[in-house]
């Protein structure tokens, strides 16, 4: 299950999980584990774990986490070529990103012991890497990897908004990059667009039944309440990302999202900044624009941040 991912040392290789074991640290523990082959359910029921391990195995195995011994996948490109403009190991421990790192936990006690390159940091999301069509004598490859933040995670439903970190759940952070080639390798360049997504940075929830699934979003902390966690956030992105920032809403202006927009332009407008650091709150409402297509709306919304963007 080998990929193909960009990294400043060029095309190099990264790897899918698609198989997952679960070994017991127990020494008097000689039950088969779960996930093993042949492995069935143990004698003693649910409640020895077999079946959150069953779950755990199947998540693991679902194709979207990766690692890489030839790449870091948890930095972008630009932070790649950044550190090697600055003489630095870019596979090195010290450089990866926390945020994406999903088996952080299980390898803290290999990094307490000592690091060294048996320390593989596995992230969460989407890699794809395929060569273009040459065009007059360039080639070109087209990558995109998407990596998703384990600082807020959970399912859709159950995890919304933002925590008292300033962490908001669903974060991921997308990054599409090209490499372009002369015929023979003899010069080539690299470019990158980096974006990040998230829940709406405010404490809510949405919950569900087996009766009705997209129940109205409920804000559970006002706008005066939620403006920590945000400042918070937008610090973090600022930090990670630079300035100046386009904080994008796709919330709906009206019906049930309305007060989510409304509490979230008014602590937007709240949100202090460092001298000499920039953000811009940008409403849109996605659905509104979308009624007689999605495509149409995409266009309005491109159109809509252009003139933000390009300022």
């Amino acid at each position: 299950a080998e990929r193909g991912v960009l990294s400043a040392d060029g095309v190099v290789r990264a790897a899918a999980v698609t198989k997952v074991g679960f070994l017991s640290l127990g020494a008097s523990d000689a039950r088969p584990a779960a996930g093993a082959a042949g492995a069935v359910a143990d004698a003693a029921g649910p409640a020895d774990g077999t079946k959150q391990r069953l779950q755990l195995k199947e998540l693991l195995e679902a194709g979207d986490f990766f690692f890489s011994h030839q790449a870091p996948l948890t930095l972008t490109l630009q932070r790649q070529l950044a550190l090697a403009a600055a003489g630095k190991e870019a596979l090195a421990w010290e450089h990866v990103e926390g945020r994406f790192v999903w088996n952080g936990a299980a390898l803290q006690p290999l990094v307490e012991a000592g690091i060294g390159p048996w320390l593989s940091p596995i992230v969460h999301g989407a890699l794809l890497c395929e060569p273009l069509e040459p065009l007059s004598g360039v080639s070109m490859t087209a990558c995109l990897v998407s990596r998703r933040s384990c600082e807020h995670a959970g399912t859709r439903f159950k995890a919304r908004g933002i925590n008292d970190d300033g962490h908001t759940a669903n974060y991921v952070e997308t990054e599409q990059s090209l490499r372009f080639e002369l015929r023979g390798g003899a010069e080539g360049a690299m470019a990158s667009l980096v974006q990040v997504r998230g829940s709406a940075p405010l404490f809510w929830e949405q919950r569900t039944s087996t009766i009705k699934v997209n129940t109205k979003p409920k804000l559970t902390r006002n706008a005066a309440l939620c403006l920590p966690a945000l400042q918070r956030h937008v610090a973090q992105q600022l930090a990670a990302y630079g300035s100046p920032a386009l904080l994008v809403s796709l919330l709906d202006a009206k019906g049930e999202e309305a007060a989510l927009a409304a509490a979230l332009a008014e602590c937007a407008a709240r949100v202090s900044v460092p001298t000499g650091q920039r953000i811009k709150y940008v409403p849109f409402d996605l659905r509104q624009a979308s009624r007689s297509s999605r495509a149409d709306g995409l266009k309005a919304g491109v159109a809509h941040l252009a003139a933000d963007v390009r300022s």
